[in-house]
């Protein structure tokens, strides 16, 4: 709707959508960035959105549903013929549409007043009310405007849910609401207008809404509490919640407009799948109504006070292109009558299930139950008559309605039934259908109860069907041939095939001795129909700019294309057409609407493709969908399409995206100037949305046909989009943050003095957008337009442009700080002048002269590095030049002296250096200093000590051995802080930084690592302990780089082979563990010495076994797990499943194949067909083994979780190694004997192939890789080595080894698997060792040997000098990483080496049992004797800890002083490994 003007001096939407304020708190400059907010529970009642779901904040009955929700057990089968003994004759029934929901909570009395109406679609007559009786203070009712069947009007949509539940304005009447309006404002803000102390349900009052200040009409709905009050806003149909302080007694002048929301459905439509409808549906349904303001209304019928109307708008019908699109059927096995009371929606049949005819109309007309709700079914008969039978008659409904919900008595057994009312007679009885079973009956009205809503939460039993493939020998069913039906199918179990339809669900049934269809068929009693054939789909890529011809008009809005490159399939397919159809071709005698045929046109007689769309008594309407207009033709006129021609529709219908009607719709003479402009001439067409109607951009020879049409007076332009300008760039270096990081060439910034800027967007959208309004909801988008867009994340607000459109979801980028998300449609809201006029608050950055080292991509290392160092980092900026193609500034970025860049073309130090200076061995406070390494897991049995307990997943173990080390750190710490502690104060830190923090419980210092900060207080992980606490600045102290070698000294845990009983570890459980395990000593086994966060663990406790003792206690249960299947010991043929690069991907053996796909359809028939909550879980916790839903096919796989949020799982597929992340509400619980079958995916790592850099695979690399593997047979080796878990395998393609092919690409480099060389034995755990130095490059990188290597290492020298004095085999192809044999240029001998660099004919090789390297001829380079690979690499890479060069690099002073310290000594080394760079 649009604004309206009134005189009391606001302005009133038509309609409005009302919604409570919220209170929204944002942070100033975080934005929408990934963790930057937490999104808390939505305190605000009120409506979701304006096309959302209903009233979400009304109680509505049925929200505390109890007992089963469905009969959908299938291993519970029926085989017998005689249910609840019933013959096929008696038994009751349902009728079919029963997943749409009427507004419970909307007011319905059944007395509403009709008043007369104009017919010819003029204002509806007002009826007259007693103003002085309702003065009085006499209750009251609003007279409801009840238009006649029949009827047409003007109307404007005021709210809507969904096509069943619309509230709409008759056009005619709104200047009588606003002459209302103005009164009511007058009068509410006088002093004569009384408070209400009277919130009886169903009074009509006076209530400002809190959304816009403005009074309205309402009736009260129910109280909220005891200073609230929901309404019914009577002249819009929405509620919302108003304090009582704002209502006021209603006056009856204020009654004599009959209320103007008219309620309303869409006529004879509903949704598929049956049930509720969908948000595609809703959607679509929201993008009809924004077309225009006005709509063409003709009532249909009127039931229960609610109109059933087609509504339309320049030609097209709401309800039609609903059903057109796919989103909506034609009722057949579902009614769009809204109960009174509803019953929930079942879900529908599904092909392959088991059914029973539970009663039959004719072959079009029958129901069916599935046999697995034959036991579900007899105890809700039990129930039923339990409960009904205790009722009196004088609890019968006051007032039945047609297509209300009771429990009736069936006359033939007198037993009590659920049934939908179909017709009411004036002496009260009804004629009902059973919904359970599909038989009719006469009920008296004693005989009548209404339905308990406990009753009504079970979905009907009995589904409505029609025959497949079959048509009547006559006009129509004859009772013979509905008998023959009966006799082939009544008490006999038959399987059943769905067939989609665009207006009605198609059924085939197999019985035993055949195809119903074909029996009835060769018996006589019916004749074989065409078989249905449904339109494919026409798919126009966005952002294409073909030429075109119009082909039919309707309207700008509405009118049909040809592309050009069709013309000659057009001709072709028009004499194909006339060959085919001209001669003796199927005449299709039985056509209903969505049908795809062949008809002739009047016009020409000449045979067109179309599609039907209505039938009436053999006047038969359809639409050639190769052109667009539309014919009425008879059957004889019809024919079956034949497979040939069932191709997508040539023509594609478009509106026009920047054009409107000069006023209201467009007139015919707009119309005529718009067809005299584009018959007959070639046209360019951009296509900017993703569906039908597609908007277009057209363009002539001279320009924009939009131009052209404007000014020969066709419409007038839209207005111009809006545009959100980027910032001025300062010319002064000005400080700056990053808001999101891609890559050195992508990432955006902001000034830190748009701060406050960003806090007043946060405000006015917190403002703007929590009420959903009419005026700003968008409709559709396309590339380019800004938005405010919901971030998935936080649920929030913020200003974005959209970067493309697929479907219904929208990809966005926040303007104001740069990252991305894909959204849905309807969730986009039009931006406000004064947030459009508010520049962008982030700027699109490449740093000056950076480029990635490989061509064209950085690489994930690369990228690391670059996040590394900008994360949380304020820098100096100088803009310098903006690219005009993409709109990207070029920047250089300093931060202190240093300027970004040269930092990134620095080597990564090998240890981080502290910002405070630290030179040589000199000890400066600082709290970003290297990080504490991490604790040291040792590989044996260890006895140690709980230090700090979360849960059983997540606690702190100190070792024994630590325990003198815990006591020399506390001593260091005590005896610095107690000598200058005014030295080692601080003013600030950041998290990750590496402090002293004071311990409230007993003042003292320990070691810690900040983890969290706000204000002034710092949340810290007391590293050597495990517990945190929240400090102040004033207990925080710089840390000595002397106390900083000592690795952390508690051991982050998880206890092994335990999970909780129900999703997360109870209290009791935790106080279980903690009392077996608290001060007591602990055996432990560290399961995986790789990992802190936390480490797996075993635990012997005095009494035996910590996992058992817990166990027996009922502290947590053991997890459920699934072994993967042995890999075969013979070449066998496999397949790709999910591959991320050659280190990591995940086959399946071709021989599991059929194995795959039948679990895959075994769980899709479990999983889809069952919904009484049998297999819900209400928590999950990583670990389970449970059934995900895959969001990218909506198929149900077996996964493990791995990690959980609030409402959100990250889950692996067992058998495919992919990983998703799946709402809870996705996952299942995975039944017992799909525990028995192995996973069926094996990961696996490619042998003998190693990264081109020598550590990580790049994105080119693993693109190259995954592109040569998936969806092809490859022939696989199993190798014995595994490495983490992962198989060595060796993989044939075609014939072709695939490391050579991938070689021979650019995608890695091989490497000789066979020849491999242990590392050097070093003890990181902290204890000491003799060592030699070797070699040294710098006192931060140079290699030892331990002394205890000595004589293995004579002995490996004399064994080389040997064997070489045979001619060693060359290595034919050297590769970096390969280990070789090679001469030392300096004595001639032979050493083992590693190849660090070819370089053409030149090979740079390391000495590995020394630390120094050499440049070897590449033909100098030998094969390792095998007999020389079983030692260890002799010597290990050393980096001298606590230190670093005065001036960034170090001197050769420096270096010479290091060797001098050490050369010729037996140095003692304690030493810890660094897992990153591999150095100790």
């Amino acid at each position: 709707g649009g604004e309206r003007q009134t005189n009391f001096g606001s302005t009133f939407e038509v309609p409005p959508r009302f919604r409570r304020q919220q209170n929204d708190e944002r942070e100033g400059g975080r934005g929408p960035q990934d963790g930057s907010f937490s999104r808390g529970a939505d305190s605000a009642p009120g409506q979701k959105s304006s096309w959302g779901s209903g009233d979400t904040g009304a109680p509505r009955r049925g929200d505390s549903r109890e007992g089963n929700r469905g009969p959908r057990d299938s291993d519970n089968r029926s085989t017998g013929s005689n249910w609840g003994n019933k013959t096929s004759d008696d038994r009751p029934s349902r009728d079919s549409n029963w997943g749409n929901k009427s507004n419970d909570d909307k007011p319905r009395n059944s007395n509403w007043g009709k008043s007369s109406s104009d017919t010819s679609g003029g204002a509806m007559a007002e009826p007259e009310v007693d103003d002085s009786a309702l003065d009085m203070g006499a209750p009251s009712e609003y007279s409801s405007l009840t238009p006649d069947v029949g009827s047409q009007h003007k109307i404007t949509i005021s709210w809507a849910v969904d096509p069943g539940q619309i509230w709409a304005m008759l056009l005619p009447n709104i200047d009588g609401l606003m002459q209302l309006m103005n009164d009511l404002q007058k009068y509410c803000q006088s002093k004569m207008a009384a408070a209400v102390t009277d919130v009886t349900p169903g009074t009509p009052s006076l209530a400002k809404s809190p959304a816009d200040n403005t009074w309205y009409r309402v009736t009260i709905v129910a109280p909220q509490g005891p200073t609230e009050c929901r309404v019914y806003f009577v002249d819009f149909g929405n509620t919302d919640v108003v304090p009582r302080s704002a209502l006021r007694l209603m006056k009856g002048r204020f009654l004599r407009l009959a209320r103007q929301a008219l309620p309303c459905s869409l006529h004879d439509l509903a949704p598929t799948p049956p049930g509720q409808w969908s948000a595609q549906a809703v959607d679509k349904l929201h993008q009809l109504f924004q077309q225009c303001e006005s709509h063409d209304c003709t009532v249909v019928e009127e039931v229960d006070g609610k109109m059933s109307v087609k509504i339309a708008s320049k030609g097209q019908d709401f309800a039609e292109t609903l059903v057109t699109s796919g989103h909506a059927v034609r009722p057949s096995a579902v009614s769009v009558r809204p109960p009174a009371t509803r019953i929930t929606g079942g879900d529908p049949l599904r092909t392959g299930a088991e059914v029973y005819v539970s009663h039959v109309d004719n072959p079009h007309q029958f129901f069916v139950q599935e046999s697995s709700v034959s036991e579900y079914l007899e105890k809700m008969s039990a129930q039923l008559q339990e409960y009904y039978s205790g009722l009196s008659p004088t609890d019968v409904p006051g007032t039945l309605d047609v297509g209300g919900v009771v429990c009736a008595k069936y006359s033939a057994d007198g037993q009590w039934y659920r049934a939908e009312v179909l017709t009411t007679y004036s002496d009260g009885s009804v004629s009902v259908c059973f919904v359970d079973y599909g038989n009719p009956d006469h009920v008296q009205p004693s005989n009548l109860r209404p339905l308990s809503e406990k009753h009504a939460l079970t979905p009907p039993f009995a589904v409505k069907c029609r025959l497949n493939g079959v048509k009547p020998t006559g006009q129509n069913w004859s009772e013979s041939e509905t008998e023959a039906f009966s006799t082939l199918t009544l008490d006999k179990p038959l399987s059943v095939v769905i067939t989609p339809h665009p207006t009605s669900p198609l059924t085939t049934l197999v019985a035993e001795e055949g195809d119903v269809s074909e029996l009835l068929i060769t018996g006589g009693s019916a004749l074989a129909a065409p078989p249905t054939v449904i339109i494919p789909t026409r798919v126009v890529e966005v952002a294409t700019s073909p030429e075109v011809y119009v082909t039919y008009i309707e309207t700008p809005d509405s009118f049909y294309v040809q592309l050009s490159s069709d013309s000659d399939q057009i001709d072709r397919l028009s004499e194909s057409l006339q060959e085919v159809y001209g001669g003796e071709t199927e005449v299709a005698t039985y056509v209903t609407p969505g049908d795809y045929v062949c008809s002739r046109f009047t016009e020409d007689q000449l045979w067109y493709r179309s599609v039907v769309e209505s039938n009436d008594g053999g006047q038969v309407t359809v639409r050639f969908v190769d052109y667009g207009n539309t014919d009425t033709v008879t059957l004889d006129d019809i024919r079956v399409l034949t497979p040939d021609h069932i191709d997508p529709p040539l023509a594609v219908r478009c509106c026009i995206s920047d054009l409107k009607p000069s006023a209201g719709d467009w007139s015919d003479e707009e119309v005529d100037v718009f067809r005299q402009l584009t018959s007959d001439r070639p046209l360019t067409c951009e296509f900017l949305t993703a569906t039908e109607p597609y908007g277009v951009a057209v363009s002539e020879e001279s320009g924009s046909l939009s131009d052209t049409l404007t000014a020969g007076g066709c419409g007038v332009l839209k207005s111009a989009p809006q545009i959100i300008e980027d910032s001025p760039l300062p010319q002064e270096g000005v400080e700056v943050y990053m808001s999101t990081i891609n890559t050195p060439s992508l990432f955006y910034i902001q000034l830190a003095s748009v701060t406050d800027q960003l806090d007043d967007i946060g405000a006015k959208i917190a403002q703007i957008y929590n009420t959903p309004s009419s005026d700003r909801e968008v409709g559709s988008v396309v590339t380019g337009d800004y938005v405010c867009a919901q971030f998935t994340e936080d649920g929030l607000y913020y200003r974005a442009k959209v970067t493309g459109v697929e479907g219904a979801d929208v990809k966005v980028v926040f303007v104001d700080y740069g990252n991305t998300d894909t959204v849905a449609m309807t969730t986009l809201k039009r931006l406000t002048p004064d947030l459009i006029s508010v520049p962008k608050c982030a700027v699109e950055c490449a740093l000056h002269g950076a480029s990635p080292s490989s061509p064209g991509v950085y690489s994930e290392s690369e990228i690391a590095r670059f996040s590394m160092e900008t994360t949380d980092v304020g820098f100096t900026c100088q803009f310098m030049e903006k690219s005009q193609e993409t709109g990207r500034v070029t920047v250089k970025l300093t931060v202190g002296d240093r300027d970004l860049l040269e930092i990134l073309q620095t080597a990564e130090p090998e240890v981080a250096t502290p910002a405070t200076e630290v030179v040589a061995m000199t000890t400066t406070p600082a709290t970003d200093v290297t990080a504490i390494p991490p604790a040291v897991i040792p590989e044996n049995v260890s006895e140690g000590y709980i230090s700090h307990i979360n849960s059983p997943d997540s606690f702190h173990i100190q070792l024994s051995a630590s325990t003198a080390d815990i006591e020399s750190v506390a001593e260091k710490l005590l005896a610095y802080l107690s000598e200058q502690d005014d030295k080692w104060k601080v003013d600030s830190a950041s998290v990750g930084d590496t402090v002293c923090a004071k311990f409230s419980e007993d003042g003292l210092f320990y070691r810690c690592q900040v983890v969290a900060t706000e204000g002034s207080n710092f949340t810290v992980n007391f590293v050597d302990f495990g517990n945190d606490e929240t400090v102040e600045v004033g207990s925080l102290r710089g840390v000595d780089a002397l106390l900083m070698s000592t690795p952390s000294l508690a051991i982050h845990c998880k206890l092994d082979g335990i999970r909780p009983s129900d999703g997360a570890w109870t209290e009791s459980e935790i106080g279980v563990f903690s009392a077996l395990t608290l001060d007591k000593p602990l055996q432990c086994v560290f399961t995986d010495v790789t990992s802190c966060h936390p480490t797996g663990v075993t635990v012997t406790v005095a009494d035996g076994d910590l996992l058992g003792r817990l166990l027996e206690s009922g502290c947590g249960v053991r997890p459920v797990t699934i072994a993967t299947q042995d890999p075969p010991t013979a070449r066998c043929e496999a397949f790709v499943s999910h591959a991320v690069s050659p280190g990591e991907f995940y086959l399946q053996l071709a021989s599991n194949t059929e194995h795959i796909d039948t679990m895959a359809a075994d769980l899709q028939i479990k999983y889809s067909s069952i919904d009484n909550g049998e297999f819900d879980l209400t928590r999950v916790a990583p670990g389970d083994v449970v059934c995900a839903l895959y969001s990218e096919d909506g198929q149900w796989y077996r996964a493990v979780v791995l990690t959980t949020t609030d409402d959100v799982a990250s889950t692996q597929f067992l058998d495919y190694g992919n990983v998703d992340d799946v709402s809870l509400g996705s996952i299942k619980r995975l039944t017992e004997e799909l525990h028995t079958t192995d996973r069926l995916a094996i990961r696996c790592v490619l042998d003998g192939i190693q990264p081109s850099s020598g550590g990580v695979w790049n994105t080119t690399e693993s693109l190259a890789f995954v592109t040569a593997v998936m969806d092809a047979p490859l022939m696989v080796d199993f190798k014995s080595q595994c490495v983490g878990g992962r198989c060595r395998v060796s993989v044939m393609k075609g014939g072709v080894d695939l490391v050579t092919s991938l070689v021979a690409g650019g995608c890695g480099v091989s490497c000789d698997t066979a020849v491999h060389l242990y590392p050097c034995p070093m003890p990181s755990d902290g204890d000491e060792v003799e060592v030699h130095v070797s070699h040294v490059e710098t006192p931060n990188n140079f290699y030892v040997q331990p002394v205890e290597l000595s004589s293995s290492l004579e002995e490996l020298g004399a064994s080389l000098q040997t064997l070489a004095s045979d001619p060693l085999p060359l290595v034919s192809d050297v590769d970096v990483g390969g280990f070789v044999c090679v001469k030392f240029t300096a004595d001639e001998l032979w050493y083992r080496a590693v190849v660090q660099e070819v370089s053409g004919d030149l090979v740079t090789v390391l000495f590995v049992d020394y630390g120094n390297t050499d440049f070897i001829a590449r033909d100098q380079v030998h094969v390792l004797p095998p007999e020389v690979t079983t030692l260890p690499r002799c010597a290990a890479n050393c980096s001298l800890t606590s230190i670093r060069p005065h001036d960034g690099d170090w001197t050769d002073a420096e270096i010479d002083a290091f060797n001098n310290f050490i050369a010729d000594k037996t140095v003692a080394l304690s030493s810890t490994l660094d897992v990153t760079t591999q150095r100790y």
